[in-house]
């Protein structure tokens, strides 16, 4: 204590630094831990692993919003909504092609056109894990994030405990 000062603050200080240095690094990071882990698995081929990185469930639900927002604008009811009825209806068509689209290996499916599109766009690594290197990542404030390029992005992470997980495949601006 020549200085003055408490000697165990110093030891609080490091602690705290190194703690805000691990907690920023684990928030930059993710994301593209994520993206790597979801290639990686699917380049092994492990399904069971794939799917830790994706909430099924809430793709369907977000798929079925918005392919529904869109029948009902394309019916032609000007303004007014969709009666009980011809909504049952709607889902009805819906949820069963919603329930075999949104599988493991759709996903999969979807991941590979991403993949030949970087490949054409100039990627040099051709393996699952480089399917990212032209993928532009963007934040969604400390929760999530998109992945896409500058014009789209399509696929939507949000985080799920200490990882992120694929939940949502935005349809906007895609030809339904």
């Amino acid at each position: 204590m020549r200085d003055g000062r408490d000697p165990s603050s110093h030891g609080f200080c490091s602690c705290v630094a190194v703690f805000m240095a691990l907690l920023m690094l684990f928030y930059f990071s993710g994301p593209y831990w994520t993206l790597w882990r979801m290639g990686a698995a699917l380049q092994a081929e492990d399904e069971d692993e794939f799917s830790t990185y994706v909430d099924y469930e809430a793709i369907r639900a977000s798929l079925k919003r918005d392919i529904l927002a869109d029948i009902e604008k394309r019916s032609g009811l000007r303004g007014r909504t969709f009666s009980p009825g011809q909504m049952a209806m709607a889902e009805n068509m819906v949820d069963p092609i919603l329930n075999r689209f949104v599988s493991p290996t759709s996903i999969e499916i979807l991941l590979a056109e991403a993949q030949k599109a970087n490949l054409a766009a100039g990627a040099s690594d051709s393996s699952w894990s480089g399917i990212w290197n032209l993928v532009d990542v963007e934040r969604i404030g400390l929760i999530g994030f998109s992945v896409g390029t500058e014009e789209r992005r399509p696929l939507i992470f949000e985080r799920r405990g200490f990882g992120y997980r694929l939940v949502r495949i935005d349809l906007s601006g895609a030809a339904l």
